[in-house]
């Protein structure tokens, strides 16, 4: 099967499955029992049928793993035509469809894989793909958690959810799914992430531990110093701030957050000269039609300091 990988007790049924204005468009497709322009026979498939479907799939599979995923479609396609009782090539033909940018195509595709296999969690953590393609949070990060709840070992499937959930405010929740991620693979970026959850839920021991674990496992991972350092302002530890923003921008001069935030600091600690090149520095990268405010900010800051440099 291709696998495509990035809990709780969400159990998502396939009746809830279309719950949202994406999930009904794509309900759509399936209504009339007409896939990408298939139409599946009520009938079982003969054994040359079937035969003939293997064969196809393995075609795919070749066209696919050389990411010639138009080709594969076709392949998966003529899978499905001929044995649609086989969810491993609707969900191939959904993987296609999503590689080549249509979500909408692939998600019935992967509907009809659950429908065949409702308990298997790649077709769940696939659908959720395509939802979150269609810019559907709510029913990605359902399809998400049902991944991970079926498989308690599924790293992409926590780590999707908490992504989403984190983008959406949920902290707590977020926090819960990116625990059981960092249970089965510890990644710095990760505990990076856990650290800012945290942060958010005003846990800063939690926060503390997690940065830690970060650090000691990519000691050149500038985003887990640059956390760190928002965690010691937090704790109103400012010297233990000014040091782990420079270690974050030691390791890589382009964290324009980190100029900012070493800037106010020395400010406050009367190093006028440190924070004005700080200040300068940020204007200096920052993009001017990304960042205008922040570019603002800086100058007003930067014109208190010069003259008296």
């Amino acid at each position: 099967m291709l696998a495509c990988a990035l809990v709780g007790d969400t159990i998502m049924k396939s009746r809830e499955l279309f719950d949202s204005e994406f999930g009904r468009a794509a309900a759509r497709w399936i209504s009339g029992v007409v896939l990408a322009g298939l139409t599946f026979s009520c009938g079982g498939p003969s054994d040359a049928d079937r035969a003939e479907a293997v064969r196809l799939n393995e075609s795919g599979l070749q066209q696919y793993r050389q990411a010639a995923f138009p080709a594969a479609l076709q392949q998966f396609l003529a899978a499905v035509k001929l044995d649609a009782t086989n969810p491993e090539y609707a969900n191939n033909a959904g993987m296609s469809y999503l590689q080549m940018g249509d979500a909408g195509r692939a998600a019935p595709f992967f509907q009809q894989a659950l429908e065949l296999k409702p308990d298997e969690a790649m077709y769940h953590y696939n659908i959720g793909l395509a939802f979150q393609a269609a810019q559907d949070r709510e029913m990605a990060v359902a399809a998400f958690l049902k991944a991970g709840a079926l498989r308690p070992d599924y790293f992409d499937a926590h780590a999707y959810a908490g992504a989403l959930l984190f983008e959406a405010g949920v902290y707590s929740d977020a926090v819960e799914s990116w625990e059981r991620a960092v249970a089965i693979r510890p990644e710095a970026d990760l505990l990076s992430n856990l650290g800012v959850a945290y942060m958010q839920l005003d846990d800063l021991e939690a926060a503390d531990r997690v940065l830690r674990e970060s650090i000691a496992k990519d000691p050149g991972y500038a985003d887990a110093y640059y956390n760190m350092g928002v965690l010691r302002q937090k704790q109103r530890n400012n010297d233990a701030a000014v040091q782990n923003y420079r270690k974050a921008l030691q390791l890589d001069p382009n964290k324009l957050a980190a100029y900012m935030n070493l800037g106010l600091l020395l400010m406050k600690q009367k190093d006028r000269s440190g924070a004005a090149h700080n200040f300068e520095e940020f204007i200096r990268r920052a993009p001017p039609d990304a960042m205008p405010a922040q570019i603002a900010d800086a100058r007003k800051r930067l014109a208190e300091l010069v003259p008296r440099r």
